[in-house]
């Protein structure tokens, strides 16, 4: 019996001791539970024992618990029973109401809802010291799918605003020029109309970009794995030489290589200390090497990184829908207004042959905000945003050198005595960031089951069980 289970033992005692069967029903509970999945009376029991076991762990779990799709269907027939669930299980036994949460559906639901039944089946084996029974619990087998691109939700408000934003320059024109049509005005009332109608579209694309970065927030903050490594970041976020090098770093820090003036890196085996749960990725390499071998950046770059061996499936897939082009009309649609303009009133000019240079150089500057802001809203700004702050809320305070410099590179070993050498060496083979080195493409690996949509842990079709009170 587990610690754990120790202390919650009088709560799992009168869960155990509840009677599934009403014995005033015509057809008792687990007979038509049997009856309606076609499961044979022994696996019935079973599935019941492992429902009980699961409102234990709604209960004592501030997060809920996620069931698999068995354990489900035996939830969702004893809410059917809502004297037996409510007022005798709920209310005189466990002493709380236990409410069940369909999922919403969709890529994020289902990927949250997958990391939910992980952590539920970590933590049945924290409680019941086992783990569980893998046929009425199987083990989540898929890896997390590429989400789709968020829905943009408009609320009335930013409809309006919106509106408002868009009419503001026709109506500078109205009072000032008395026409709403800008082809109507002449060259220098143009001109002061032109930048008013960019500023507008501008304010108008920042508002719509926001909508969009709310929801790409949401998407990283649900992919973000709470076990992934700093060698993974290191690789997620800025390419496989940050990622080689943050390696590097830790087996120079763990006195497991040596670094020479001639830029070499000398295996050393007497300072080799296994570390629990081992996330180097280069250990197997360093494993098969001879203590004493002299290897150069560039041969360890070739033979020792695995590129498989540095990802995380969640980061794929992040990584996936990172590189997927958003819609035309999605990223665009404002350009496009402030360019139709443009061109319009410029082929307008060379039909009356007047000029237009001063225009296009309110066009330039314009358009020159418009990157800038389409660079920051992009999904890989806001990603990238999202998943450094999620990584420092777990490693900021930890003062491991390692991890800062899985996200500050050459900055994180000031004052180390190996750090100017390091720095000296890794410093032609730093890339910006993943996303715009060569070599950062990546595969995202197929599998099976998530919890949420048509999927629950194992099977299910629901969200979980509430945290506790």
């Amino acid at each position: 019996m587990s610690i754990q289970m120790q202390e919650h033992l009088p709560l799992w005692d009168k869960i155990q001791s509840f009677s599934m069967d009403d014995g005033t029903a015509a057809v008792p509970f687990s007979v038509k539970l049997a009856s309606s999945e076609n499961w044979s009376i022994e696996f019935t029991k079973r599935a019941i024992e492992e429902y009980k076991k699961f409102i234990l762990l709604c209960c004592i779990s501030e997060k809920g618990a996620s069931p698999s799709r068995t354990v489900d269907e035996v939830w969702h027939l004893h809410l059917t029973y809502t004297q037996s669930y409510w007022i005798d299980f709920c209310r005189n036994t466990l002493g709380k109401d236990i409410h069940h949460y369909p999922s919403a559906g969709g890529d994020l639901e289902n990927h949250k809802h997958l990391e939910w039944y992980k952590e539920t089946l970590q933590l049945y084996h924290t409680v019941f010291g086992a783990g569980p029974p893998v046929d009425i619990w199987p083990p989540p087998t898929s890896d997390p799918q590429v989400p789709e691109e968020p829905p943009i939700v408009w609320h009335r408000y930013a409809v309006l605003a919106l509106v408002i934003i868009l009419l503001l320059p026709f109506i500078f024109i109205g009072l000032a020029y008395k026409t709403l049509s800008p082809f109507s005005l002449g060259g220098p009332h143009f001109l002061v109309f032109f930048p008013l109608y960019g500023a507008a579209l501008l304010a108008g694309y920042i508002l719509h970009r926001s909508l969009i970065k709310k929801k790409i927030e949401e998407v990283a903050i649900a992919y973000f794995p709470d076990d992934v490594t700093a060698f993974q970041m290191a690789d997620f976020l800025y390419g496989k030489h940050r990622a080689l090098q943050a390696c590097i770093v830790d087996l120079i820090n763990r006195d497991m290589l040596e670094v020479t003036q001639g830029d070499f890196f000398v295996v050393k085996k007497a300072g080799y200390r296994p570390a629990f749960k081992e996330k180097n990725p280069l250990l197997p390499a360093y494993d098969a090497a001879s203590a004493g071998s002299p290897y150069t950046y560039e041969t360890m770059l070739g033979n020792w990184y695995d590129r498989a061996t540095f990802s995380h499936p969640a980061l794929q897939a992040l990584d996936e829908f990172i590189r997927r082009p958003e819609s035309l009309t999605r990223a665009y649609l404002f350009h496009a207004a402030f360019l139709g303009l443009l061109l319009a009133r410029t082929i307008q000019a060379m039909v009356n042959q007047r000029p237009f240079v001063f225009l296009w150089l309110e066009a330039a500057g314009l358009l020159l905000l418009f990157y800038v802001t389409a660079k920051f809203f992009s999904k890989k700004s806001v990603v990238s945003e999202i998943v450094k702050q999620r990584w420092q809320e777990r490693a900021g305070g930890e003062g491991d050198m390692v991890k800062q410099f899985a996200l500050d590179g050459a900055p994180a070993m000031n004052g180390w005595t190996q750090g100017a050498l390091l720095t000296g060496i890794f410093a032609v083979y730093t890339p910006a960031n993943n996303w715009s080195s060569s070599d950062s493409s990546s595969s995202s690996d197929s599998g099976g089951s998530s919890c949420g949509g048509s999927s629950c842990g194992g099977g299910g079709g629901c969200g979980g069980c509430s945290g506790s009170n």
